[in-house]
C-alpha cells in the first residue's frame, strides 16, 4: 500500500498508519509505537501483543503427506488448528505428529471427526539466540560422538545415537516455527537464517543415516578419518555464523574441496558425498547472512 507524506510543523514528515492494522493491534492516540529504519524501510510496530492466529485444515482425503501437513501448521507460527480428519488411523498421525514435533501443541478437544490443538507455550524473543545456539550445539555434539563411536567400533552407541535425531527435528520446528512467526532478528535476512535452519536440519539427518548405517556394517580407518575431517568443517561453519570473517570463508570453502578431492579417491558410502556437499553448500547463505 502507498501513503503520501505530510509535511507538518515545518521539517516533520507524518505518514497515516493503515487503519485495519491499527485495529488488529488495538494502537490508540498517545500509543507509542516502535520505529526501526531498516536502509530505504522502515519496520513499525506497535506494543500489544500479535494477534492469535487460527486455521482449519482438512486432511480426511489425505494419506502419505499426513505428518508433513501438521508439521507446516506448526511451522506456520498457528496458535491454534482445528483439523478434520476420517477415522482413527489418520488421528494416531496426527497425534503421532502431535508428539514427534510439535513442542507446546496440545490437544484441546477431539470429536469423531475433528481435532482443535492449541499452543500453550510462549517463547521469548530474547531467547531465540540461546535457543538457536543450543540447536548448532545438538548437531555437533551428534557428529562428534559419532565420530567417537567409529573409532572405538561402538556399535551400542552408534544405535543410542540414532535415537537423538527426534530431538534435533523438535528444536528445528521451534526454531522455524519461531523465525515464521516473528521474524529475524535483522529482518530482510529472515529467510535465509530459515534456509540454513532448514539444511542444518538436512545435515543432521545425514548424520542420523551414517550412524544407523554403522550400526550394522563394518568400520573402515578411512571412514574415521572422512568423518574426522568433515566434523572439524562443521565446527568451522559454526564459528563462521558467530565470528563472521571473509578470509575465514576463504579458508572453509579451500579445506571442503580439498576433502572433496581426497574422498573422491576413496570408497565410501554414499552419505559421506552428500554430507560434505551439504555443510559446502551453507558458504552462500553464510556470506548473505552476514554481509
Amino acid at each position: 500500500m502507498k501513503r503520501k507524506a505530510i509535511q507538518l510543523a515545518g521539517k516533520s514528515l507524518v505518514i497515516s498508519l493503515p487503519s485495519e492494522w491499527v485495529k488488529r493491534y488495538n494502537i490508540h492516540k498517545g500509543d507509542e509505537i516502535d520505529v526501526i529504519p531498516k536502509d530505504n524501510a522502515l519496520i513499525v510496530s506497535g506494543n500489544s501483543a500479535i494477534p492469535e492466529e487460527k486455521i482449519t485444515v482438512d486432511i480426511s482425503a489425505l494419506d502419505f503427506m499426513i505428518s508433513r501437513v501438521i508439521g507446516a501448521v506448526y511451522k506456520s507460527g498457528y496458535e491454534e488448528a482445528r483439523i478434520y480428519f476420517n477415522g482413527e488411523k489418520q488421528l494416531h498421525e496426527i497425534n503421532k505428529t502431535l508428539k514427534a514435533t510439535c513442542t507446546g501443541f496440545e490437544t484441546i478437544k477431539t470429536e469423531k471427526n475433528y481435532i482443535i490443538v492449541r499452543n500453550v507455550t510462549t517463547i521469548n524473543k530474547d531467547e531465540f539466540d540461546n535457543i538457536l545456539r543450543r540447536y548448532f550445539f545438538s548437531i555437533i555434539s551428534v557428529a562428534n560422538d559419532i565420530e567417537t563411536a567409529m573409532k572405538n567400533n561402538d556399535k551400542k552407541a552408534l544405535n543410542e545415537i540414532c535415537q537423538r535425531d527426534e530431538n534435533i527435528n523438535k528444536l528445528a520446528d521451534l526454531i522455524r516455527r519461531f523465525v515464521n512467526k516473528y521474524g529475524y532478528l535483522e529482518f530482510k535476512k529472515t529467510a535465509v537464517i530459515y534456509f540454513i535452519i532448514e539444511q542444518l536440519e538436512k545435515i543432521a539427518d545425514i548424520y542420523h543415516e551414517i550412524s544407523n548405517y554403522f550400526v550394522s556394517n563394518k568400520i573402515e580407518r578411512k571412514m574415521t578419518d572422512a568423518i574426522c575431517r568433515i566434523n572439524k568443517l562443521l565446527s568451522s561453519f559454526h564459528d563462521l555464523f558467530y565470528h563472521f570473517n571473509l578470509e575465514e570463508v576463504n579458508e572453509f570453502g579451500k579445506t571442503a574441496d580439498d576433502i572433496k578431492k581426497d574422498m573422491a579417491e576413496e570408497n565410501l558410502p554414499h552419505h559421506f558425498y552428500i554430507l560434505i556437499e551439504q555443510i559446502f553448500n551453507l558458504n552462500s547463505s553464510l556470506l548473505i547472512a552476514k554481509l
